[in-house]
């Protein structure tokens, strides 16, 4: 069970968990009920892990200034009066860190030939609503690195995640606004996951986004 508001009574901060072993016997000695509490890396862990006893190869990326877009614009909205005031408060935000799962999976449903096989981003953070659930994916990589946003699963809010525009706006008193400002580049950073057989990082930026 997610929670992110500092308070963790009843169950355990976050920080508290170093693994993946402790939060699944939990679930099964609770009745396959939630385990508290988790945030993004230890839903990310525990997903990774599921998978790898499912058989399906998988590793934990890591996505630094991590855009949330709530709208599916493609951009992280920022809007101020004249004066410098925020008149209405984004649903648009932009996280520090991120972290995700990549599965290896054929998408034989995207392509008659094999395209999109390979690396799929797959959620398990309760973020947007997909078809009225909360999940995200399988979004192949290989179209979030080309911009196919038409695809499924969720390929628009990912790759709003590694390459939105952050836009200032200034909003007038009679409802009209003017684009301020486009930062275009500082979305979607030192895009990262484990080295195999070691705890290297391995920069994988270049899997999602061209160089910028």
């Amino acid at each position: 069970m997610g929670r992110w508001d500092g308070r963790y009574d009843g169950g355990m901060s976050p920080t508290h968990w170093n693994g993946s072993v402790e939060v699944l016997r939990r679930w099964l000695k609770n009745g396959s009920n939630p385990v508290k509490y988790g945030q993004c890396w230890v839903f990310a862990a525990v997903m990774c892990t599921v998978l790898r006893c499912l058989g399906i190869p998988c590793r934990v990326v890591s996505n630094f200034q991590s855009a949330h877009d709530t709208d599916k614009n493609l951009t992280i909205d920022y809007f101020f009066s004249a004066y410098g005031v925020r008149p209405k408060q984004s649903p648009d935000s932009v996280w520090n860190y991120h972290v995700w799962v990549e599965a290896w999976m054929r998408r034989p449903d995207l392509s008659a030939g094999s395209l999109y096989d390979g690396w799929q981003v797959v959620d398990p953070t309760p973020q947007e609503k997909s078809t009225d659930v909360y999940c995200c994916g399988p979004a192949p990589v290989k179209a979030i690195l080309q911009g196919h946003v038409d695809l499924k699963y969720d390929v628009p809010f990912v790759f709003a995640e590694v390459n939105a525009d952050r836009v200032t706006w200034m909003v007038f008193a009679d409802g009209s606004k003017k684009k301020i400002s486009t930062d275009s580049v500082s979305v979607g950073q030192n895009i990262s996951t484990k080295a195999v057989g070691s705890d290297k990082r391995v920069d994988i930026t270049a899997n999602y986004k061209y160089a910028e």
